[in-house]
């Protein structure tokens, strides 16, 4: 049964508040009362509001995961307890229990700390966060076009969790009524890699709203979709802003978008750009050339998804070591996050193909090296943190397979493959399942489309999805695992 809105924010969020509160709470005072011998009154006092900040954190992160409600006012909250644990919680370590028990003013310094910091994250720009569109007569602000190393690592690592901007329409440059309109989404790492590429160019950029989440995970997950885009194009006034009357929308929302839709519902044609962001200036030059149509998986794209993929077994390792030993985090952690980059770099060179047996072998190999280097030769008994290591592994292997845009994206599909018949009498040659496909499996031979890659097919539903003649039967159209409809 689907909750409704109401009845998430009534019941479901509350509960999810209170039994993550119970649980980090409990694990806290275990860990600093049983574990570490603090005093009762100390680890009473720690464990409720550590329990407390971890709770509203997941409390704001259920709207966050919906994208609903003032988003941007949550995650500048959620923001702002980050940087609370992040800093004041290891300064109570360093500090020690002794001390802070001498007086309740540190207590009493942190809360307010602590409560000034969301304050300040709720309330500061909130003109700007009251504003769910801007039209094209604003310039694209200056934070999207400057190099921000921090926030995109903090982004990459935390990609899973959703950071929308607002819908806008923005002027790069000194465009005219008829320059290039180009249409992305509103995850923020994504706006400013578009607009690094195109701040050289005179063009307008339709942000369109697609849940905070990247055009490849929000087109199959639906969040992008056909109205997204006509909704972004009537919010913001583009009809009246540009005399242009061509999209240029990212290929890999090909497979969740009608652009006869669009077209009859905003007169408004639509051309697909290249797969990758960095190819858009030799798209502009040559946009027949179908070198940028092809989905890659470089080694530092591989690096930049693997800080990324591990983020849920890392909340998960916290919160089971919360209950049995904190400091074992300092060995886990690091080590879970080398051996995630490390498979990123060996996956295209992998021996074993599949990726089931290549975790397992893995998860093995990693358990019996870090035995025999702590408990032979060192002499440590690391059995616990060796468990959770290697069981972690196996996970973000898998996980990882499901990251890459050179595999199938559906699960129960990823290791099937492709059924694809083209019925030439309907097939008109005009190449749109060619343009679309991010893995080159067609080729227009004597006018007629052909798969001459079949094995390359990722089931992604763009090549039948914007097939105008609808001439192509293919084994991915009963796949429904990651689409709520087209």
């Amino acid at each position: 049964m689907k909750l409704k809105p109401e009845t998430i924010d009534r019941i479901a969020k509350p509960l999810t508040m209170a039994g993550v509160f119970l649980l980090f709470g409990l694990g806290r005072w275990f860990n600093s009362a049983v574990i570490e011998k603090s005093p009762l009154i100390f680890s009473v006092q720690w464990s409720v509001f550590y329990g407390l900040i971890i709770g509203v954190i997941f409390f704001f992160m259920i709207d966050m995961m919906l994208a609903r409600g003032h988003l941007q006012t949550k995650i500048m909250a959620v923001k702002a307890l980050l940087i609370y644990l992040v800093i004041v919680v290891p300064f109570n370590g360093w500090v020690g229990a002794e001390r802070l028990l001498k007086s309740p003013i540190p207590f009493i310094l942190e809360s307010s700390l602590l409560l000034v910091l969301i304050l300040i994250s709720m309330f500061v720009d909130s003109g700007q966060k009251k504003t769910f569109a801007f039209n094209g007569k604003t310039d694209l602000p200056v934070k999207y076009l400057r190099r921000h190393f921090l926030k995109t690592l903090l982004e990459s690592v935390f990609r899973l969790f959703p950071y929308p901007e607002p819908v806008g329409l923005y002027r790069l440059g000194n465009p005219g009524p008829e320059s290039p309109v180009f249409v992305t989404g509103n995850y923020d790492l994504t706006i400013r890699r578009v607009a690094g590429e195109l701040k050289n160019i005179d063009c307008w950029l339709l942000v369109c709203d697609s849940r905070g989440i990247n055009i490849w995970c929000s087109t199959l997950a639906n969040h992008f979709n056909t109205g997204k885009i006509i909704q972004a194009i009537e919010l913001t006034g583009l009809p009246e802003t540009t005399a242009n009357r061509h999209l240029i929308l990212p290929q890999l929302c090909a497979a969740n978008v009608s652009l006869k839709e669009i077209r009859e519902r905003t007169g408004f044609i639509c051309q697909f750009g290249p797969v990758r962001i960095r190819d858009i200036p030799i798209y502009l030059n040559d946009r027949q050339n179908n070198a940028v149509r092809k989905a890659t998986f470089t080694a530092r794209e591989r690096l930049e998804m693997a800080g990324g993929t591990i983020i849920f077994p890392v909340i998960f390792l916290v919160f089971v070591f919360n209950f049995i030993d904190l400091k074992l985090l300092f060995i886990i952690l690091p080590a879970v996050y080398a051996l995630s980059f490390l498979n990123a770099l060996l996956y295209p060179f992998r021996f074993i193909k599949d990726i089931r047996l290549w975790s397992l072998f893995l998860g093995l190999a990693v358990f019996g090296i870090i035995h025999v280097l702590f408990n032979i030769v060192l002499n440590i008994d690391a059995l616990v943190a060796n468990i959770a290591i290697s069981t972690t592994l196996l996970y973000l292997v898998n996980e990882f397979e499901g990251w890459s845009p050179l595999v199938k994206f559906s699960v129960s599909g990823s290791y099937k493959r492709a059924k694809i018949e083209i019925n030439e009498q309907a097939c008109t040659g005009c190449g749109r399942c060619m343009e679309v496909c991010p893995k080159g499996v067609y080729k227009i031979i004597g006018k007629k489309s052909k798969v001459i890659n079949l094995a390359e097919c990722i089931s992604c539903k763009s090549c039948f999805t914007q097939c105008p003649e609808q001439a192509i039967e293919h084994s991915a159209r009963t796949l429904n695992e990651a689409f709520g409809g087209i």
